[in-house]
């Protein structure tokens, strides 16, 4: 998926028109979930700053990551009971953690990387899930919350791979590794002020 389709698709979940809420059944169910997903703060501040990681790691790791993220997005489903209200605060400071290791993501395995990305996943879908678990959810809007949890890595991991490509050297890159630290910071202050 290009950056441009992947922005696309997060611009028409973001500006869902009107219509939208009229539609009947699965349409509007797959797009509740796909929603939630990209809006959501448990996944906005944990899958868009692992987009940026996968992309900093390699040029095309969002699609490596891909499997990985689905695994851990499954698991942090059935396990968002267990962690109860402690979902959102696990998966800022999961953040935190993400945050340092992409200082070294350009050398870091891709076992490693791939473990991160589903622990981020599973975070993700813990925190947005929450304590009443994937029960009560319908399936639709289970597929779309697994539909946006895909988009809004891919879409931030197709910026920054954009940018890298268009823009010589590597000033850059210290640029998105400062951002994601910042990112981090703040993920660290708001995980101590939920968990005080």
């Amino acid at each position: 998926m290009t950056a441009r389709a992947a922005l696309a698709l997060v611009a028409l979940l973001a500006a869902r028109p009107a219509a939208a809420q009229e539609m009947p059944g699965l349409p509007s169910q797959l797009l509740d979930g796909a929603l939630v997903a990209v809006s959501h703060p448990g996944s906005t501040m944990t899958l868009a700053p692992l987009g940026v990681f996968v992309a900093l790691w390699r040029p095309d790791g969002a699609r490596r990551s891909a499997p990985a993220l689905l695994a851990g997005l499954a698991l942090g489903g059935v396990a968002a009971p267990m962690l109860g209200v402690y979902g959102l605060s696990l998966a800022l400071l999961g953040t935190g953690l993400l945050a340092f290791l992409g200082l070294a993501a350009p050398r870091l395995p891709g076992w490693t990387v791939q473990a991160v990305t589903l622990a981020m996943g599973a975070f993700s879908a813990a925190a947005v899930i929450g304590p009443r678990g994937v029960a009560g959810l319908p399936p639709a809007v289970l597929a779309g919350l697994g539909l946006g949890a895909l988009i809004l890595p891919a879409a931030t991991s197709g910026v920054v791979t954009a940018s890298l490509r268009r823009v010589t050297g590597n000033w850059l890159r210290v640029v998105w590794m400062v951002g994601l630290s910042w990112i981090g910071a703040l993920s660290l202050i708001l995980a101590a002020f939920r968990l005080r």
